[in-house]
């Protein structure tokens, strides 16, 4: 076979040489990339290591309540080490996890140590919430469904027992995503109590309108991505799962969780929002047959208790602190034809306290604290069993077939 022309063997190996080029300066950039990449890692892994996680240098400042409980350390590890997966109802759910003080079991659920209950025929209470409620800074025997089961058990209601609904970030609208799932899985609860405040706020705040989730455009792009998923999408993952790149991102201004001044109507409408959540529960209540409390968090921003220096020292913009306040009064004022019957506040339930009961910003409190929010909630939910009680105990007996 005759060859070709010089010239056009010139071209063919010109652009061999082009290609070869361009193909080792593509293998070079992935190659500093993934050097980059490994030692901005390294070097985190290494800083937690020597000087702890920002958790721990923030459990070390001054005034921190537990910064000289060494097993808060060996908490904040485990709790470092908690994973999600994803879940069709309620974007995510816990894997299970065991250490020392902090236990998920395979369900998912927070460990809640209580009592045995006695009976054929125990009595649930599920309690929902976000991270409060769950036990973001507390033991597992020291958060609050903890402490509530305990005091159950001492008011001598000991057919019952205490389920950890909650997870952290979780809303309103998970909570009650929460109970239809266990509707359909036929665990029926004989009272329910939501517990919250901050979080709706906070998403409230993050996307200018009430009902939305932490997260949601994360799971957004992760599905818009998969369904218009292509060959070259693929080499898009590792950028955008960068840890560097996303540092360097934040750094120039793209933060997901910075919050704007809000519009004066937002507040209003989550208020409204709220009371139809209520409304929507108290359905189920209804046609389930249990009884359903809405409990509205102490928050950091609405207590009257004088704050102590440390808890000062996380207010944030007045701006900020000021549209929590406006948000939580909006919820408390549509919620007050319920108060006293299936709401209440627990805003002032730290107001005569002098000690730091909160730890942040975002209504994490001390196990100290977490104990005086027990006590309430158990009077209010065993108010409610022992009714329970009276009512089928003072109803005729069923006619015998």
């Amino acid at each position: 076979m005759p060859r070709g022309t010089p010239v056009a063997e010139k071209k063919v190996s010109a652009v061999a040489r082009l290609t070869r080029d361009l193909w080792i300066a593509v293998g070079i950039t992935i190659l500093i990339f993934a050097l980059l990449e490994g030692a901005f890692i390294g070097q985190r892994t290494l800083r937690a290591a020597l000087f702890g996680t920002d958790d721990h240098r923030d459990a070390a400042s001054e005034g921190h309540p537990y910064a000289d409980q060494a097993w808060y350390r060996d908490f904040l590890t485990a709790r470092a080490n908690v994973r999600e997966k994803f879940d069709p109802w309620r974007t995510y759910w816990a894997y299970p996890l065991s250490s020392q003080y902090l236990n998920i079991d395979s369900s998912g659920y927070r460990a809640t140590p209580q009592p045995a209950a006695r009976g054929s025929s125990p009595r649930r209470v599920f309690l929902l919430g976000g991270s409060a409620m769950w036990g973001f800074t507390a033991r597992d025997s020291l958060t609050i469904p903890a402490l509530v089961a305990a005091g159950l058990d001492s008011a001598g209601l000991r057919d019952v027992i205490v389920e950890n609904l909650a997870q952290s970030g979780y809303v309103l609208g998970h909570e009650i995503a929460t109970i239809t799932q266990e509707l359909a899985r036929g665990r029926k609860p004989a009272v329910v109590v939501f517990f919250d405040g901050i979080n709706d706020i906070r998403t409230t705040q993050l996307y200018q309108e009430p009902g939305r989730a932490f997260f949601e455009p994360r799971f957004k792009h992760l599905y818009e991505r998969e369904s218009q998923r292509g060959f070259f999408s693929s080499f898009v993952t590792p950028g955008e799962r960068s840890k560097l790149v996303g540092r360097l991102l934040q750094a120039l201004g793209a933060d997901p969780w910075r919050v704007a001044p809000q519009k004066p109507e937002t507040c209003p409408r989550l208020g409204a929002y709220y009371a139809n959540m209520h409304r929507t529960s108290m359905g189920l209540g209804s046609a389930w047959g249990f009884d359903v409390l809405f409990v509205q968090q102490p928050m950091h921003a609405t207590t009257r208790k004088a704050l102590t220096p440390f808890e000062k020292s996380f207010m944030g913009p007045d701006w900020h602190v000021q549209y929590t306040r406006d948000c939580a009064e909006a919820i408390d004022s549509a919620l007050a034809p319920a108060r006293g019957t299936s709401y209440q506040s627990y805003a002032s339930i730290f107001d005569g306290v002098t000690e730091s009961v909160f730890l942040d910003r975002f209504g994490h409190v001390t196990e100290v604290a977490n104990r005086r929010i027990a006590n309430a909630l158990v009077g209010e939910i065993a108010t409610r069993l022992n009714r329970q009680s009276a009512t089928l105990s003072s109803s005729p007996p069923r006619p015998s077939r």
